[in-house]
């Protein structure tokens, strides 16, 4: 213990007014020696801790990673917390646009980055200087999170867009307080694997591309709370390694899921049970997806509007869709194209609101069943 009882630190004003209970002029004897992330971490509990590579061509051989790292913080967040940058340096950062969340270092490797305090704001994507091309500039440079710690994330989406080579191996779980936006955040995280199953997921509206290009991910997520989602569009897109159990999903709130898993060419669930009633699109929900072939005999499709290339290229799909309720439907463009093992029975499909153009190459390279004259 850093602390007797009677010397704990105060918890007024932040770490800014740290200091032994009930000294008011002057620290205790010992007081001096500690170091200041000492304090925060008597003060606040457990840092957050991870990896980052500095100088050097981890991952992509063609590219050397620059010398410095720069916290990614949100504008809007709340920052009052001491960062070790792992060479025996550290600073006190209060503002995202301070100078000192930014630090070079004086030899290539990796470092082990510690942030004790209040991190309120945490996001590569949601940084001043994100674009679209490249994302934040250090979003290669971190590989790994060991602990979540004292860390909460921006509620902009793109938390971790682009962090090409992270792979978390926290054993904690991270912290979702006032998250309700997961839109892209592990976008292009192709190396990511982390565990987030215990994850809190009962606030959150939208998970639009959340893993989308994660082609590393297989976690599971099955007792994930998505009762509040409203899009899940693209959500595993192109997450070739996804085939989680997804059976017991709340997805009665969810309007848009377009391309949802156009990709995920292992993905092979159970989603026979899923509430699919709010749903107005499913354009591209399954192009691509060539090892799915599961049971939506009973899904609720009343409300959809869009089924263009649903099961697009989608080669091993051959279910029962006959009693589909298709009457909303204004597009099946390309909706069976290239989905070689189908032959299901759409002779009772309600087509009336879909024109000729909209249902082209619609059974292109499919083996459907024609009904009978």
């Amino acid at each position: 213990m850093l602390f007797r009882s009677r010397d704990a630190p105060s918890r007024q004003g932040g770490l800014t007014s740290l200091r032994p209970a009930g000294v008011k002029h002057h620290l205790s004897p010992y007081f001096n020696e500690l170091k200041l992330a000492d304090l925060v971490s008597a003060y606040l509990g457990n840092p957050f801790i991870s990896t980052w590579q500095v100088g050097t061509n981890y991952g992509d051989k063609s590219k050397t990673h620059a010398m410095d790292i720069t916290l990614p913080l949100d504008a809007d967040g709340t920052y009052d917390f001491v960062v070790e940058w792992g060479d025996g340096s550290s600073a006190h950062i209060l503002s995202h646009d301070q100078a000192d969340v930014k630090h070079t270092y004086a030899r290539a490797g990796e470092y082990t980055v510690q942030l004790n305090g209040i991190v309120n704001g945490f996001a590569f994507g949601a940084h001043e200087n994100d674009d679209d091309d490249d994302g934040h500039p250090c979003s290669e440079q971190i590989i790994d999170i060991s602990q979540w710690g004292c860390v909460r994330l921006a509620n902009k989406g793109s938390q971790f867009n682009r962090c090409t080579y992270l792979k978390v191996s926290a054993k904690d779980v991270l912290d979702l307080t006032g998250v309700t936006c997961m839109n892209d955040m592990f976008y292009g995280a192709s190396s990511f694997n982390g565990d987030v199953s215990q994850w809190n997921t009962g606030s959150v509206t939208t998970m639009r591309g959340m893993f989308q290009g994660a082609s590393s991910f297989n976690g599971d997520v099955s007792q994930w709370n998505t009762g509040s989602v409203t899009t899940m569009r693209g959500m595993f897109e192109d997450a070739s390694s996804f085939n989680g159990d997804v059976s017991q999903w709340n997805t009665g709130s969810v309007t848009h899921m377009e391309s949802m898993f156009c990709g995920a060419s292992s993905f092979n669930g159970d989603m026979s049970q899923w509430n699919t009633g709010s749903v107005v699109d499913m354009g591209g929900m399954f192009f691509n997806a060539s090892s799915f072939n599961g049971d939506v005999s009973q899904w609720n499709t009343g409300s959809v509007v869009s089924m263009h290339s649903m099961f697009r290229n989608a080669s091993s799909f051959n279910g029962d869709v006959s009693q589909w309720n298709t009457g909303s439907v204004t597009s099946m463009h390309s909706m069976f194209q290239g989905a070689s093992s189908f032959n299901g029975d759409v002779s009772q499909w309600n087509t009336s609101s879909v024109t000729v153009t909209d249902m082209e190459s619609m059974f292109e390279d499919a083996l459907l069943r024609m009904p009978s004259p």
